[in-house]
């Protein structure tokens, strides 16, 4: 995350207004004589099959990420790094991101990794996120998600503070999408001097019930949502083939919310 000096300009940077949403529909995993068939969004399909050697696609891309540890090198051991695998933009290429929580005001500081289109070598992503800028605290087990113009938005929480008295907690939306990691403010809520004020992504000021409703649906209760899982593992310890699997494969068991589900009994019914 940024440097204190920057705290006062977040709720400025942070609330970019995103509205509606777009449809995706249910993820499916299916194991099936070593092929992954997993579909997100309209007629988009992703079939991880075998090469010649009975290598899959998959395989392929987790050995490789495994054999680019030395790219990870140069990050401080002492800051607790943590690695995670996986498809953020669903486009059949996985990722591997780097993040740290560090220091009493909860900064994260977060780099993806995303293996390229010959499936020969592993890039670094562009952030945009200028140097000090607030990043959304990524480290987490869960995130939900919902798609919006060909963006496949993850929502996490960016919390800021310095002291009792002064804190921010944002619901930041963030996206992967040519090989280009973004992120935008939905809403915001603030404490400077025991003052607490609650914003939209407008960089208006709301109720907090109107607040609280942004936080559950960012893009409207009518959106779609389902949850994605993420699974960490110490930096420290090394990046293993195996955890790597795991970590990808815990990504891929994502849920729909109980809303969605309910939704979709009714109109099967």
């Amino acid at each position: 995350m940024g440097r204190k000096t920057l705290l006062k300009t977040l709720i400025l940077a942070a609330c970019i207004a995103l509205a509606g949403c777009g449809t995706v529909k249910e993820a499916s995993v299916e194991n099936a004589q070593a092929e992954i068939q997993t579909k997100t969004g309209d007629n988009l399909y992703k079939t991880d099959k075998t090469d010649k050697s009975g290598k899959s696609d998959r395989e392929t891309q987790i050995s490789l990420i495994a054999a680019s540890a030395d790219m990870f090198s140069g990050y401080d051991e002492g800051a607790g790094y943590k690695y995670a695998a996986t498809d953020l933009d669903r486009n059949g290429r996985l990722e591997i991101i780097c993040a740290s929580q560090q220091g009493s005001g909860f900064y994260t500081y977060a780099d993806f990794y995303e293996v390229n289109e010959k499936r020969d070598k592993l890039e670094k992503c562009r952030y945009n996120a200028a140097d000090g800028d607030s990043q959304p605290d990524i480290i987490s087990q869960s995130a939900r998600y919902c798609e919006k113009d060909g963006r496949i938005c993850y929502f996490f929480d960016d919390d800021i503070r310095a002291g009792a008295d002064y804190f921010y907690v944002l619901k930041d939306a963030l996206w992967l999408k040519n090989g280009e990691v973004s992120f935008s403010g939905c809403a915001v809520c603030s404490n400077e001097n025991g003052r607490i004020v609650y914003l939209n992504g407008k960089n208006e000021e709301v109720y907090k019930e109107e607040y609280d409703a942004l936080c559950e649906y960012p893009f409207g209760e009518d959106a779609e949502y389902k949850t994605a899982y993420f699974e960490w593992y110490e930096l420290n310890d090394g990046i293993s083939e195996e955890n790597l699997k795991q970590s990808y494969m815990t990504f891929l068991n994502e849920e729909k919310d109980e809303k969605d589900e309910e939704k979709d009994c009714r109109e099967q019914s």
